[in-house]
């Protein structure tokens, strides 16, 4: 055996996305790719609307979530503080309860992580 090959590999700094900025981006990469009619923030900016589920699951769910479904992805947004709408005139519209999410802030939205209660003792 080679010492060579034993020898540890450097450590590489990761650049993973947190799940909201992740879905921030993917807001902007539609919106500068004129593929609003997918996904597209709402007038305001304070929320974003699926607008073709189908396309949304099959381009962009894969590509930038890892996964098809669209239930996962709508679970992993309440876990990081988001409401969505599931029926009526309003299905589709995701909005953070907090009312913190601008299309504007990316520092808002680093602040977006899962909430844990730890029991300190």
């Amino acid at each position: 055996m080679n010492m060579a090959d034993t020898k540890p590999k450097p450590k590489t700094t990761s650049t993973r996305l947190s799940f909201p900025q992740k879905v921030y981006n993917v807001l902007q990469l539609c919106e500068e790719n004129d593929q609003e009619h997918i996904v597209s923030w709402v007038h305001d900016g304070a929320a974003f609307r699926v607008h073709d589920l189908q396309k949304f699951q099959r381009e962009l769910l894969p590509k930038y979530f890892n996964t098809q479904k669209y239930a996962s992805f709508t679970r992993a947004l309440c876990s990081h503080g988001f409401d969505c709408v599931r029926t009526g005139r309003q299905t589709g519209i995701c909005k953070l309860k907090t009312d913190v999410i601008t299309s504007s802030s990316l520092i808002l939205i680093k602040k977006c992580i899962p909430h844990t209660n730890y029991n300190e003792d």
